[in-house]
């Protein structure tokens, strides 16, 4: 991911940690399942006091801003934009313990230290300038950038632990999202595209098996077409009774589970991009375009039960922490994201389906079964 700001670019090379942060219910799930090795707890441990550091020089820059009687600017402009950049620098930096500790991604506790390695190698030229050149008094507080330099570096060393290498592979498949069926994985990369915007494709064969420490899966791994860039998408199977049955070939899943490696913004983004076109003539089109128009506008109604089954009973819309995943216009989170828009696109598109079912079925062709 590219940027072209300037404090962002500094994050960038610093390997500022790329994806969501687990939540704390899929944390306790993963300790229970299997516990990451010592070496790397106590890494998270020593990484988790470089944001507490962070937060607690937030409260000492507003401590001193409300305390002091200098002007509006210096009292308040400027304590609330470094307050703002050290409490997000606090958020990348947990987020990179809770994924390293989780996921095995490692880089996110490096990520503290290479930023106050930027930064304090400008901060020491100017020290040596300060002090040698211009001839002023060393002072105790010139030590305190490269003090917290050796608080972010004190997890680095646990890292190069066997167990801790091998994290990685054997927790794997949690990177990814789980999944009921091909189709799933299929729509989930129509909804999350790469990072360049380019929609990556299920080779002929499929994602490759893989198997971790504590489940089996599929990794699609392969080189962006549009920017090159190399890729690894892992998709972790669902329990049994949740996949799609052999015979059900155009469901998402089997018949009552629900999704859970997409969230509503991505079901939204599926509901609407693959639904039946209504300039499709159904009788004039060719059997191949309502092949596909059946098979898209299938996930597109699975999708909209998917929405609705977000909606919670006391509630009239999806909420917004539940609209993860693709992003969503405010206005149409806000106006299509009702229960009863969704139950009225819900009969419309399943409509659409079943009637291109049925012209494919007068031709003859032995369309599959819909999935309701």
């Amino acid at each position: 991911m590219t940027t072209t700001n300037e404090f962002g670019k500094v994050l960038q090379a610093a390997g500022a940690p790329e994806g969501p942060s687990p939540g704390w219910a899929e944390l306790h799930a993963g300790w229970r399942s299997r516990r990451p090795p010592a070496a790397l707890v106590l890494a998270g441990v020593l990484g988790a006091l470089t944001p507490l550091a962070l937060a607690a020089l937030a409260v000492l820059v507003v401590a001193r801003a409300v305390t002091s009687d200098a002007g509006l600017f210096p009292r308040v402009l400027v304590p609330v934009l470094l307050v703002g950049i050290l409490l997000g620098l606090a958020a990348l930096c947990l987020r990179g313990v809770l994924r390293a500790v989780h996921l095995g991604d490692t880089r996110g506790l490096r990520f503290p230290s290479r930023v106050a390695g930027i930064v304090c190698v400008p901060v020491a030229g100017f020290l040596v300038f300060w002090t040698q050149v211009r001839g002023n008094p060393v002072e105790a507080s010139m030590a305190a950038p490269f003090a917290f330099l050796a608080l972010t570096l004190l997890p680095v060393p646990l890292l190069a632990a066997p167990a801790v290498r091998r994290w990685p592979t054997e927790v794997l498949l949690r990177r990814g999202p789980t999944v009921r069926s091909g189709w799933e994985v299929w729509a989930f990369l129509q909804a999350r595209p790469h990072r360049c915007g380019q929609v990556l494709a299920l080779p002929p064969g499929g994602a490759e098996p893989v198997a971790d420490a504590e489940r089996t899966g599929a990794v699609l791994r392969g080189a962006c077409p549009r920017c090159g860039q190399p890729y690894a998408v892992t998709f972790a199977d669902a329990p049994p009774d949740e996949r799609a049955a052999p015979d059900d070939p155009l469901a998402l899943g089997a018949r009552g589970s629900r999704g859970s490696g997409l969230g509503g913004g991505d079901w939204q983004h599926l509901a609407t991009t693959l639904a039946v076109p209504e300039e499709l003539d159904v009788a004039a089109a060719g059997t191949a375009a309502l092949g596909t128009a059946l098979a898209h506008g299938a996930v597109s109604v699975q999708a909209t039960a998917e929405l609705l089954a977000l909606v919670p009973p006391h509630r009239r819309s999806v909420p917004s922490w539940r609209l993860a995943g693709h992003p969503l216009p405010l206005a149409q989170s806000t106006r299509e994201l009702t229960r009863t828009v969704l139950q009225r696109q819900a009969g419309e598109r399943r409509a659409r389906v079943e009637q291109v079912h049925a012209e494919l079925v007068r031709r003859g062709a032995a369309p599959p079964d819909l999935p309701w």
